[in-house]
């Protein structure tokens, strides 16, 4: 009888999973159970020897999320599959839930020169004073996720939104350990920075993974925030919060909500830029990311404006005419930059950002001497402006 190579691969892959508890979870779910998952392997190993030891008693220290009850049921599936007699009992427990990041996600950043890699252990060591991780989450808790040893620091700093908190990573070597965690946080953005509070350079310390709330969600540390555009004659003026750590920033344009957009400038070194390349009347989008060697960030919020001539018919006024959903027309004779400012808003409030509302100087009534009307964004039908 002539067998083919995949075959005998079948088989001999089916015998292993037999004799190996962690390859018959690789079999049944191998996007999980990979070879790189050092932990699960070490998870795997240790429920088989407990089952094919006298013990009676195992205790699983892993943070949510790792795969426990997951291993704890195939477990249950491998020993039925070797001895359809025995007896099992599993249960388990749900909290709140939370998600994993690894070390290894674009949105962590780690500043300084000092950054190496554990491929085993897959955890980012540094000794160097000065070096620190940073990154941004949106949620209500956090934990923070890497191992201990004899070489660690016991003194490390994580500072959330200004306050400083700290923890150890000292301690007899293991890895995959819970070793911060904060909880109830205000929903929302949130900064966290973390590095060592003063050493000789000696002590480590390091990141493996952090947990965070379930819906929750990292943001681009690098991405660019506070962008705001302001139109001119033939110009549109941009200005947004300078990154640290950027080398430089690249300028997207667009005449369409959303894009597609095109590069119009790129490793800009300043956090202002002057797009002269405009037409005046036309309504244009900008966003603009950050550069670092050869990674781009996520874009910046997105803002628009519409160049107009600051001087029609040499008065430098023109009639703005606003029509309400209640049927009214509300006129205001003013100055070309204020109009060009309530356009701004306008175009900026229709996607999504910016107050509900405008304030313009109309004429009073009397016995008044001022006047000002808030014209609110969802009551506006359109406006016309003459010049």
């Amino acid at each position: 009888m002539i067998v083919d190579k995949s075959t005998i691969k079948k088989y001999a892959l089916i015998e292993l999973a037999k004799r190996e508890f962690f390859y018959f979870c690789h079999a049944m779910a191998p996007d999980f159970y990979r070879e790189d998952r050092q932990y699960l392997i070490d998870l795997c190993a240790e429920l088989q020897d407990f089952y094919e030891s006298e013990d009676d008693i195992l205790i699983v220290n892993l943070p949510p999320r790792h795969g426990k009850s997951r291993t704890a049921s195939l477990l249950a599936q491998w020993v039925f599959g070797k001895n359809q007699k025995e007896k099992i009992m599993t249960g388990s427990y749900n909290e709140t839930l939370w998600q994993i990041l690894d070390d290894k996600h674009p949105f962590i950043a780690y500043h300084g020169t000092g950054w190496f890699g554990d491929s085993v252990k897959g955890t980012q060591f540094s000794r160097i004073l000065g070096d620190k991780i940073s990154f941004d989450f949106i949620g209500t808790k956090l934990r923070i996720i890497t191992s201990k040893d004899t070489n660690r620091d016991n003194n490390i700093k994580i500072t959330i939104d200004g306050i400083n908190y700290f923890y150890s990573e000292y301690g007899n070597s293991q890895y995959r350990l819970l070793v911060f965690e904060k909880l109830n946080l205000s929903y929302g953005k949130h900064n966290v920075v973390i590095q060592k509070d003063g050493d000789n350079g000696q002590t480590v310390f390091s990141l493996d993974a952090i947990d965070i709330d379930e819906t929750g969600s990292l943001i681009d540390y690098y991405q660019p925030t506070d962008l705001t555009a302001t139109a001119g004659n033939t110009q549109v003026n941009l200005t947004w919060a300078a990154v640290t750590g950027a080398t430089g920033y690249n300028i997207k344009r667009a005449t369409t909500a959303g894009g597609p957009y095109i590069d119009i400038a790129t490793s800009v070194t300043d956090a202002v830029y002057t797009d002269s390349t405009v037409t005046n009347g036309t309504t244009y989008y900008y966003v603009v990311t950050t550069v670092r060697g050869s990674k781009e960030s996520e874009p910046s919020n997105e803002v628009s404006a519409t160049p107009q001539n600051q001087s029609p018919g040499g008065t430098g006024e023109a009639s703005l005419v606003v029509t309400m959903a209640n049927g009214s027309d509300q006129q205001y004779n003013l100055p070309m930059s204020k109009i060009n400012s309530f356009i701004n808003w306008y175009n900026s409030k229709a996607t999504g950002v910016g107050q509900p509302y405008y304030c313009l100087d109309a004429k009073p009534l009397a016995p008044y001497t001022q006047r000002t009307d808030y014209l609110i964004f969802d009551k506006i039908v359109c406006f016309k402006v003459n010049q």
